[in-house]
């Protein structure tokens, strides 16, 4: 029987599992697939403090912006109910693309939501050291 060690994986494939990604702001946004036209949307979740948390695209709810205005209508049937049903939910609509004013909405809810997140985070961490220091095996 193997047991979990922190040496370094011989394995390429593990040495890459166990790589640590640093993303830059940027690439924490969720992006519309490439090549997709649809009513793609942005919505705020205004309990987010992270980008992942506080910025929700889902494939519903948006315009799209295209030239062809049948096709545009024909993506856009339905936006106002889609819209609604995320309103529900307390999501806010940023648009069908993420814009400067979207953005900044975006990043006065994070500062709104930082010292919730801090003392969630420590919570997490005290959490966790209460499970390692009652476990029969705190080594894994």
């Amino acid at each position: 029987m193997s047991v979990a060690t922190e040496e370094k994986p011989r394995s390429k494939r593990g040495q890459r599992a166990r790589e640590t990604l640093v993303l830059d702001a940027i690439d924490q946004i969720r992006m519309v697939p490439a090549g997709v036209t649809g009513s793609w949307a942005y919505y705020l979740r205004p309990d987010g403090a992270t980008i992942r948390d506080a910025l929700v695209i889902n494939p519903n709810g948006g315009i799209p912006d295209i030239e062809n205005l049948a096709m545009r209508a024909r993506y856009g049937t339905g936006a106002s109910d889609f819209r609604r049903k995320e309103e529900r939910k307390g999501h806010v609509f940023l648009g069908s693309t993420l814009t400067p004013e979207g953005v900044g909405k975006l990043v006065r809810s994070m500062g709104d939501n930082r010292e919730d997140e801090i003392l969630w985070c420590q919570e997490q961490i005290a959490d966790t050291e209460l499970d390692i220091a009652n476990s029969d095996r705190p080594e894994i």
